[in-house]
């Protein structure tokens, strides 16, 4: 069932349907929460199609379960240093 679901997971995600995709990666770790390699694939297949926030949180979702942390937390650095950081400036008049 774990494969199905990943199977599953990987149609959406060729589909462009993230929500449903994202749904069945989801079941399919709830059914192993501690297989490092589904959350690892995962994040990968995100990363491959620049769903950079989606593999954050497949990674997350893997700390918060206790699956190597260490190693986990180094790779959500990493994908965090893939954001872009937009500067705002705020100018105020004010007339007196």
């Amino acid at each position: 069932e774990l494969q199905r679901n990943i199977s599953l997971g990987d149609n959406y995600l060729n589909q462009g349907k993230y929500d449903d995709a994202k749904q069945a990666y989801e079941k399919a770790i709830s059914l192993d929460k501690g297989n490092k390699q589904t959350y690892l694939s995962i994040k990968d297949k995100y990363l491959g199609i620049g769903r950079t926030d989606d593999a954050y949180y497949f990674t997350e979702l893997a700390v918060q379960n206790n699956v190597d942390t260490k190693n986990m937390k180094n790779i959500l650095a990493e994908i965090s240093g893939k954001y872009e950081t937009t500067k705002i400036s705020l100018d105020l008049f004010v007339n007196a």
